[in-house]
C-alpha cells in the first residue's frame, strides 16, 4: 500500500529478517517535489541507544511496544473496512495533511490519479473510479483540474470511520509523548538537546505534488 509523507515524517524504519538471517527493508520512495532527506543509519541509531542508561532503555522499549501495537491496531481496523470507508479515511487524511481550505471545501494539493488512490486503499483503479463517481454524485467530492476538492460536510470529517481511526491515531501519538524527563538523558542532554544526524541529502523531483510517495 502507498502513503504520502510530508515534512517531518519518518519513513523507511520498518524492516524484517530475511531467509539468511539478515536485516532487510522492502519499500520504495519516490520524491514528488524537490526536497531534502536526513539519513539515520543503523549504526548511528545503535550508538545513540548505547549511550542510554538502563532506565532510559526500558522506557524506550515500552514506548516502542505501545507505538507498534497502536499501529497494528490502526491498520487492522483500516483493512477491515469496506473500500468506500477506506477511501473516505484516506481523503480525510490527505485533506488534513496536504489540503488548503477554501470557500467550497478543502483543496487537495497533491495531483493524485485514480490509480494512486487505489494503491492507497488496496483496491483496483476501476473500483476507485466508481467510488469517486458516487461521492461526486452525492456532493461530497469535486474534481478541479488534476486535483480534488473535499466538499462540506465531507471536508469536516463527519464520518464514523474517520473519527474511529482519528481516535486510534491520536492515542498512538499520545503514547509517544514524554513521560517525565528527557528520554535521551546522556546523548541529548550533553549536546544541548540536539540529536546529531547525518548530512541532509537533497532529492530532486520529477513530479509536482507536495510530499514523498512511499
Amino acid at each position: 500500500m502507498v502513503k504520502l509523507a510530508g515534512p517531518g515524517d519518518l519513513i523507511g524504519h520498518v524492516d524484517y529478517i530475511d531467509s539468511r538471517g539478515r536485516r532487510a527493508q522492502v519499500f520504495e520512495v519516490e520524491a514528488l517535489t524537490k526536497c531534502s532527506v536526513a539519513l539515520f543509519t543503523r549504526d548511528h541509531v545503535i550508538k545513540l541507544l548505547q549511550s542510554l542508561d538502563h532506565a532510559g532503555l526500558l522506557q524506550m522499549i515500552e514506548r516502542l511496544n505501545t507505538l507498534w501495537s497502536s499501529m497494528a491496531q490502526w491498520f487492522g481496523a483500516f483493512l477491515g473496512m469496506p473500500l468506500r470507508e477506506r477511501l473516505e479515511v484516506v481523503l480525510h487524511e490527505l485533506g488534513s495533511k496536504f489540503g488548503v481550505r477554501g470557500t467550497r471545501g478543502i483543496l487537495l494539493m497533491p495531483e493524485l490519479s485514480h490509480a494512486d488512490l487505489a494503491d492507497m486503499i488496496g483496491s483496483s483503479r476501476p473500483m476507485v473510479s466508481r467510488l469517486i463517481a458516487d461521492m461526486t454524485d452525492e456532493g461530497r467530492l469535486l474534481r478541479q483540474g488534476k486535483q480534488f476538492v473535499l466538499l462540506e460536510p465531507f471536508a469536516g470529517g463527519e464520518s464514523d470511520s474517520v473519527n474511529q481511526l482519528e481516535e486510534r491515531r491520536n492515542s498512538c501519538q499520545e503514547s509517544s509523548l514524554p513521560l517525565g524527563g528527557p528520554l535521551f538523558k546522556r546523548s541529548v542532554g550533553e549536546k544541548n538537546g540536539r540529536i546529531p544526524v547525518l548530512p541532509i541529502v537533497p532529492v530532486l523531483s520529477r513530479r509536482g505534488p507536495k510530499g514523498l510517495r512511499i
